[in-house]
């Protein structure tokens, strides 16, 4: 039973240092930030694509109920 609480415990440890090491908590700031920044000019190609194909109106219907359901009528 002690060489599992060992190992377990090594694990964590150089798992800690390893995410300390590589700056995780900086690179994950910096995913999430350019994928909030890129979100509008891809929902725009993607209305302007699907309006070419479905009829813009029908392309800013689709796109708006899907947003309202994902985000609420707020």
């Amino acid at each position: 039973m002690r060489p599992l609480i060992t190992d377990t415990w090594n694990l964590v440890r150089e798992s800690a240092v390893g995410f300390v090491n590589d700056n995780a908590l900086s690179l994950g700031a910096a995913i999430a930030f350019y994928a909030t920044t890129s979100l509008a000019p891809i929902l725009l190609i993607v209305v302007a694509i699907a309006g070419l194909a479905f009829g813009h109106e029908a392309a800013q219907v689709a796109l708006s109920a899907q947003l309202s359901g994902l985000m609420g009528p707020e």
